[in-house]
């Protein structure tokens, strides 16, 4: 048999069991002709994870930075992009490499990876994000503002990914303030955004804004402890959206509500709200205190009442739902 047909039937078994793993002693045992040569061929232009004995494969062609900043030009014309196979975490790595000079402060940047090794979210909690399994990525703003004039960014970017996402496969994701992004009852996404200072002026000059979205996994993929809480957009092999094409939705609309006057952000994020109008429970002064979310305001402060109808305003932290 000859090499390029070898491939495409090797190709084709492999898209049909896509994110599966398979043994590569059946891979052999099926494709015996000219198999390292094709298996060669096909991890040029696919993405494969191996083991000594097994083997699982990505149907999605690897992201090209190229097709990306073309995709962003329109929204994000001075836009550098930069992809890792594997990063520790795409907000640690973007941080640092701003506040030593490897990246300009003066314009925007891009970071992407297929893995972080040490994913982070908000209060210091680790991000689960293996190879393909979902979207990791750090976007840098440039801005000359204090923090008092900074735009709420984790409000502008949930509201952003929530309506990249239902234009691209009609979503109904609803939204975990301040941060979390949840589908059918399941977190399936994450915002951490910080803040970089200039070393000798020690003022801010610019933001961070990191996300991380579980696009697909098999459920021993997900630790047992999370299989309660963390879900996926899609189940594997049932995609319907790339990489790239959400990239392009999430940071089009992005920069769509950033530069919008109107603040279009604040009734996007409120309307897809998953605490308004529910009890919740929040740690303060070491006491557990509950009440209702009554009213997230445009900064991203949260209006609780209590059960005494006294009010208390959040600003950031951790809370939990009393029904969810």
């Amino acid at each position: 048999m000859k090499v390029p047909l070898m491939k495409e039937n090797l190709l084709n078994y492999l898209m049909k069991h896509a994110r599966q793993i398979i043994s590569k002693q059946q891979l052999l045992t099926l494709f015996p002709e000219n198999f390292e040569q094709s298996f060669a061929d096909i991890q040029r232009d696919y993405y494969l994870k191996e083991s000594e004995s097994s083997v699982i494969f990505y149907p999605e062609v690897p992201l090209s930075v190229a097709r990306i900043t073309e995709q962003l030009l329109g929204a994000w014309p001075t836009l550098t992009v930069t992809w890792h196979a594997s990063l520790s975490s795409t907000n640690t790595v973007m941080k640092e490499q701003i506040q030593t000079g490897v990246l300009s402060n003066n314009e925007p940047h891009l970071l992407i990876t297929d893995a972080q090794t040490a994913g982070r979210g908000r209060l210091g909690r680790s991000f689960i994000s293996d190879s393909y399994n979902g979207l990791y990525m750090s976007l840098f703003i440039p801005f000359k503002l204090t923090t008092g004039d900074l735009p709420p960014f984790t409000l502008i970017a949930a509201a952003a990914l929530t309506q990249a996402l239902k234009s691209l496969d009609n979503f109904d994701i609803k939204i975990k303030w301040v941060n979390d992004l949840y589908l059918n009852r399941k977190k399936v996404a994450g915002i951490l955004t910080e803040t970089t200072t200039d070393y000798e002026t020690n003022q801010i000059n610019g933001v961070i804004v990191g996300t991380g979205i579980n696009i697909s996994a098999f459920p021993e993929q997900i630790p047992t402890e999370l299989r309660d809480k963390m879900g996926t957009l899609f189940e594997p092999g049932k995609e319907t959206i790339t990489r790239e094409q959400l990239i392009n939705a999430y940071l089009t609309q992005f920069s769509l509500l950033l530069n919008d006057k109107t603040k279009q952000y604040y009734p996007i994020y409120c309307d897809h709200s998953l605490i308004l109008g529910k009890d919740i429970s929040f740690h303060k002064d070491g006491q557990t205190i509950t009440g209702q979310a009554v009213k997230i305001f445009e900064d991203g402060r949260l209006l609780v009442t209590l059960p005494d109808l006294s009010t208390i305003t959040l600003l950031a932290g951790e809370i939990s739902l009393q029904s969810y």
